[in-house]
């Protein structure tokens, strides 16, 4: 591969390239004279440059953590006007031969799975065909986990064993990933093993994320979706690809699906893969009591073992970084006092404190779903990111990377016709949203990402980021702190627990993991709270009337977080009924008249029971009840899915009583109690006649 570096190049698009070229074959890397290079403008920094800096502002360090990592390694030469500037030691030649294959014993005369092992590469793959076999076969576990670095052949062993099952039984299975490219491989795999068993794929349709596969001979089907929608189907198997970089709570989700489920993913890579799926999906399948079997791919197949080059590439993009070692006594003994707040610069980590910047990334690795080497190019040369930590006894046990955004003189009028500057996405929804360009001209910052050492988790390290964090930003004039994230209610509580307002709910869900992304603000101007509070309103009100679209599929303990951080303060009423609609709510509660014959009422007082002031205390489950019926019109059979319990008369019965609980605590002084006595007395004459008959 020849690799034209003459613009520069993004560290994702670095991983990308280099992963196809394979052992022994060579990279020719096309780059300018190194102190130039060092010193570009670079193609990528056009992209993470941002109003009001230029491009005097860029850092400039990528570059030259680049040229530092290619001096490091070996197997690598640079030819400087025709003069080597730098040669790797000469060494023992790799041998990229693998481990001679040994077959596992097969029993009976089954011919298929012996095919599939013969297009196995490593014995890895042969173990791991193996043991899906047997967890496909076996009842005692339900997940399988297929963990491995890149290029061991993952993806192509699921494929080649996927054609394996649907070849010889009818099953129903469901692909899935965060994007459709992460399946490519194992569809691959699937097809060239299917063509060993003389199978033709007789229906292979493509749509927009959608890939539909049916074999006739065995009348089995493969479907594919994002993941974020499996959690709406059934199938006889469901496997998931790259699951690191799918949020925690979907996966659960997916489980719930089917009797039999793969989890398959990177642990390391510029695919985003974040070891938070270790620590926190397989740590919770232990406490749930799931059992699982776990198999590890070592051996590369697209390098040798000890590829030099392989070696370079995790070095350049911290793709192996860790958080730091804690011993047991640090974990139990840690106290919030004696924690060190600091702010550090990205050069001086670099080129000086190497230890520190891979705890750093190695924190965000593992506290995040979602990373990728672009994270750690954007820190590097984009002006308005910065980084902060705790540490404990010097290690980084809790790290922040924050962006400077607004501060938008000339911008902010355009903005509120619809110019959107990149970088500053608070300001920018804001302004577009609740109609005032004010909002582009205060200074504040957004936090990107906050994570904390895995091993210490749940005592209040986060919190006490945040309170460091705003005492600072006050300190140095900030208009406002606040973040972006794809909103659950344990991440929401979080941020409203610290006194944080959420603000906007992007419309549409992220396609790749099905949340809504959210906004949530703090002032930290005294001037400034009622505006925010104005908009806090003006958001709540609005979320309301839009739960049944386009919000209908966000997550109703979500809206219920949201609404539990309202309190009305004004003196008006949010709803009125008139004196018919009050009798009607009463007929409905205690007598005959249907849901659906009220619901205009329903959903007047439902919206003065969350919006209103005086709010009657219910359960979780009764509020959740009202969310899903009520404001985003579910039907009585996605109630009963959601709720986990029940049939859907039984969802009929208990929004029915629970009507008659807000019917007689708003409609004090509305509603006559004696009509209602004779309401309910008149209801159970009917009641027991039906019973009679």
């Amino acid at each position: 591969m020849v690799l034209d570096l003459s613009e520069g190049i993004a560290p994702n698009d670095l991983g990308k390239a280099v992963g196809t070229v394979k052992g022994n074959g060579i990279i020719v890397l096309l780059i300018p004279h190194l102190e130039e290079f060092e010193e570009m403008f670079t193609r990528f920094h056009r992209i993470v440059l941002v109003p009001p800096y230029t491009k005097d502002h860029i850092r400039r360090v990528f570059n030259r953590w680049f040229i530092k990592k290619l001096m490091e390694h070996e197997g690598i030469f640079i030819i400087e006007d025709e003069k080597l500037v730098k040669v790797s030691k000469p060494r023992k030649k790799i041998s990229k031969k693998h481990r001679e294959i040994a077959i596992p014993k097969i029993e009976g005369d089954d011919k298929r799975i012996r095919k599939v092992y013969k297009l196995c590469l490593t014995q890895d793959q042969v173990d791991a065909l193996s043991r899906m076999n047997e967890f496909m076969k076996g009842k005692d576990s339900n997940v399988f986990v297929l963990t491995s670095h890149r290029g061991r052949g993952k993806s192509s062993v699921i494929g080649l064993f996927l054609a394996y099952l649907v070849a010889g039984e009818r099953m129903d299975v469901i692909v899935t990933s965060p994007e459709r490219i992460n399946t490519m491989e194992l569809f691959r795999f699937l097809e060239m093993g299917l063509k060993k068993f003389g199978i033709r794929i007789d229906a292979w349709e493509k749509i927009a994320n959608k890939e539909d596969i049916f074999i006739k001979k065995t009348g089995s089907r493969i479907r594919y979706f994002p993941s974020f929608k499996v959690s709406k189907y059934r199938a006889d198997l469901i496997i998931v690809d790259e699951a690191a970089a799918i949020p925690t709570n979907t996966l659960f989700a997916i489980l719930e699906r089917s009797k039999k489920v793969i989890y398959s993913t990177t642990l390391h890579g510029y695919e985003g893969a974040g070891r938070a799926f270790n620590i926190r999906f397989l740590k919770t399948l232990d406490e749930m009591g799931i059992k699982r079997i776990e198999q590890e791919m070592i051996e590369p197949i697209r390098y040798a073992d000890g590829d030099p080059i392989e070696k370079w590439l995790f070095d350049v993009l911290l793709l192996d970084a860790e958080p730091p070692e804690l011993d047991e006594r640090e974990t139990k003994e840690i106290n919030l006092r004696d924690l060190e707040y600091k702010r550090y610069d990205i050069s001086t980590l670099v080129f000086t404190d190497e230890r520190k910047l891979r705890e750093i990334f190695g924190i965000f690795i593992t506290a995040h779903y979602r990373n990728n080497p672009n994270d750690f190019g954007l820190l590097c040369d984009a002006p308005h990111h910065e980084i902060r930590v705790l540490e404990y006894n010097n290690k980084v046990i809790c790290a922040v990377q924050l962006a400077k955004e607004g501060g938008l003189e000339k911008e902010s009028h355009e903005m509120y016709y619809g110019y959107s500057p990149s970088g500053h996405l608070i300001p920018d929804r804001l302004i577009k949203h609740y109609r005032n360009a004010e909002f582009g001209k205060m200074e504040g910052v957004r936090i990107v990402r906050i994570a904390v050492h895995p091993s210490i988790m749940g005592k209040g390290i986060g919190s006490k980021m945040l309170e460091k964090l705003t005492k600072e930003m006050k300190k140095l004039g900030y208009s406002w702190i606040g973040a972006s994230f794809g909103a659950t209610s344990k991440l929401l509580n979080f941020w409203l627990k610290n006194g944080f307002l959420p603000l906007h709910i992007a419309p549409a869900p992220n396609q790749s993991t099905g949340e809504y992304s959210t906004i949530v603000v703090r002032s930290l101007k005294q001037e400034l709270k009622p505006l925010f509070m104005n908009v806090h309103r003006e958001f709540v009100h609005k979320l309301v009337d839009c739960l049944i679209e386009p919000y209908n599929e966000l997550s109703p303990k979500v809206v219920l977080k949201i609404f539990e951080s309202y309190r009305e303060e004004g003196k008006k009423e949010v709803e009125q009924l008139t004196d018919t609609q009050w009798k009607r709510l009463a007929a409905y509660a205690f007598s005959t008249l249907t849901y659906e014959s009220v619901r205009d009422c329903v959903y007047k007082l439902v919206k003065r029971h969350f919006l209103g002031r005086g709010r009657l205390k219910l359960k979780e489950e009764e509020n959740l009840l009202l969310i899903m019926k009520v404001l985003q019109a579910r039907s009585w059979e996605d109630v009963r899915d959601a709720m986990k319990k029940g049939g859907t008369i039984f969802w009929m019965i208990e929004m029915k009583d629970l009507m008659k609980k807000l019917v007689l605590h708003y409609g004090d002084g509305m509603v006559d109690k004696t009509e209602v006595k004779k309401l309910e007395k008149e209801f159970k004459k009917l009641i027991e006649m039906k019973k009679e008959k």
